[in-house]
């Protein structure tokens, strides 16, 4: 029979790390964040309007290359956090290219 433990040693309680991700930008009311915020709804509303264009799709044309890269679009802005979202995406982009 194992022994149950009715208490706990202080040194081995785990306590979660509270860490800053990292973002550069995290005040709300600094101009530079307002700017990039701008930005990123402006993406937003080209990631949505190439996808409701897409919908619309007339003629019977191949549109592949548009849904893959509004689909890899729509992925970076809803998914990825910095610059290695947009990396991934133009080496994508590439080797599909070759």
């Amino acid at each position: 029979m194992s022994p149950v433990w009715d208490y706990e040693i202080e040194e081995l309680v785990i306590r979660p790390l509270l860490v800053n991700a990292g973002f550069v930008l995290s005040n709300p009311a600094n101009p530079q964040y307002q700017a990039l915020e701008t930005y990123s709804q402006r993406f937003g509303a080209v990631c949505r309007d190439s996808a409701s264009a897409l919908r619309k799709s007339s003629g019977g044309e191949d549109h592949l290359d548009a849904v893959m890269a509004t689909s890899r679009a729509i992925d970076a802005f809803m998914m990825d956090y910095g610059r290695s979202g947009l990396d991934n995406v133009e080496k994508s982009y590439t080797r599909s290219r070759e």
